[in-house]
């Protein structure tokens, strides 16, 4: 996929879970259904940590809110097991139970925090 198209596709996506309405009820995700909101809270999760993926690989700065590290975190808690058997997350990095939210999700998902900061 392009980067161009990933750009799009961020965008069409951003722009459907503007809609308070597009939290309710259950919607197509994958191969399968789910709570819309919990969907929006993977779709989250995959941008924080894919962003962040990104930004280290290429050297430069991410932040996200505080609202977004403590989601993607609960996402990352419920999913960690299902997505290692998956290989979709690595093994755990240890990291202080104190440490920010978005450092933890990223210790849960396998990835190093500390990274290139």
């Amino acid at each position: 996929m392009s980067p161009a198209a990933v750009a799009e596709s961020a965008a069409l996506a951003a722009t459907a879970w503007a809609d308070p309405a597009a939290y309710e009820g259950v919607t197509e995700f994958g191969t399968g259904e789910m709570p819309a909101s919990f969907a929006a809270a993977i779709t989250l999760q995959e941008l924080a940590l894919h962003g962040w993926d990104l930004a280290r690989a290429t050297g430069r700065p991410f932040i996200v809110s505080e609202e977004t590290a403590r989601v993607t975190l609960g996402v990352v808690e419920q999913i960690a097991e299902q997505a290692r058997a998956t290989g979709g997350y690595g093994a755990p990095v240890p990291t202080a139970a104190d440490a920010p939210a978005f450092h933890r999700a990223l210790a849960t998902s396998g990835r190093e925090p500390e990274w290139n900061d």
